[in-house]
């Protein structure tokens, strides 16, 4: 049986579809459904970097001919997929955007779940994806310009027959009427993404919310989005440990303090034997040379703590560089 496919589009850029349309794939994913990634804006995609992948082979060269959609699709882990577009003018000019009904089908038979991250505005490269997909997801910011413009996206795919499943709001705050959007738009309101520094912190590091910031509101907003788009009894793929999330930096960082207190550890059992033949050599020795042999012990721990620690914290950073495969591999186990 093919998969569903969810057309991920809104009526501007600038809103937050890209990072919508990756963060529920990876949600699902979560939940034990396989899922791919699909990036059908074929003069701007963003897919890749929101990712952290640059892949050799692209969307853009399955539509010119040149590569079959496995060779293109990036398999980020056992049932995750991401076929992703080439940012040259080149690779716009040779791709064929009639061939996307093609891809879409593709994938659709080899995974449960298929988002397709569609281009901003009404071109002919942005509509095209819309009536590919089984339901359009609608992306919107909340201020009225966005809301417009989303409420044009909806009527062209009234035109086109394809079931509009409802609005996701992004940016959100506390004073942002949901319903009122939803309402103007004359769709399910499907739930809203807060306003968080972190999900573009995420977006620039290339990882979904759920591992840059787990516990945020947004991570749970795109969860809870996801879990009303299918249903639990179909997820045949093993569910990650949520737990996992992270464990890899976390585990890291617990070894760099143990790393960093065993000098310091090491050093003060010195300085209690120390202190002990002092005790013992107290007729021999004067008031004086205690203090000066206990200073120079002192001396001598903060400095043997200082080099010891110094190479552990050269680590996070060099974390940081191991890109999207290993900060969120515990997602997938």
């Amino acid at each position: 049986m093919a998969g569903d496919v969810f057309t991920v589009t809104s009526g501007k850029g600038g809103v937050g579809k890209t990072t919508t349309a990756v963060n529920l794939a990876v949600a699902l994913r979560q939940r034990g459904h396989s899922v791919a990634v699909l990036d059908a804006d074929l003069g701007m995609p963003n897919v890749a970097p929101v990712v952290g992948i640059d892949p050799e082979t692209t969307l853009h060269d399955v539509l010119s001919g040149e590569a079959s959609v496995e060779d293109a699709t990036t398999e980020i882990a056992e049932g995750f997929g991401v076929l992703a577009g080439d940012t040259t003018l080149e690779g716009f000019a040779a791709a064929d955007p009639d061939e996307l009904e093609r891809v879409v089908d593709a994938l659709a038979e080899q995974y449960r779940y298929v988002l397709v991250d569609t281009g901003g505005g009404l071109s002919y490269e942005g509509v095209l994806p819309l009536e590919l997909g089984d339901e359009v997801l609608l992306v919107t910011a909340p201020d009225p310009a966005a809301v417009g413009d989303t409420e044009k996206s909806k009527q062209l795919a009234d035109r086109l027959g394809v079931p509009v499943r409802g609005v996701i709001v992004t940016h959100a705050t506390a004073e942002t009427d949901t319903e009122a959007i939803a309402d103007r738009l004359g769709v399910p309101f499907l739930g809203s993404v807060p306003r968080d520094e972190r999900v573009t912190q995420s977006a620039a590091r290339g990882e979904p919310i759920a591992a840059h910031a787990p516990d945020s509101d947004a991570a749970e907003a795109y969860d809870w989005i996801a879990a009303t788009l299918v249903e639990a009894t179909d997820a045949p793929l093993e569910p990650p440990e949520s737990d996992a999330i992270g464990a890899k930096d976390s585990a890291d960082e617990a070894t760099a303090e143990s790393e960093a207190e065993e000098p310091a550890e090491e050093t003060t059992d010195e300085s209690a034997e120390a202190d002990e033949l002092d005790e013992a050599e107290t007729a021999e020795s004067d008031t004086a040379v205690q203090e000066t042999e206990l200073a120079e012990n002192g001396q001598s721990t903060e400095a043997t703590t200082k080099s010891e620690a110094e190479p552990v914290e050269a680590e996070p950073d060099a974390e940081k560089e191991d890109g999207f495969f290993s900060r969120i591999a515990g997602i997938f186990r």
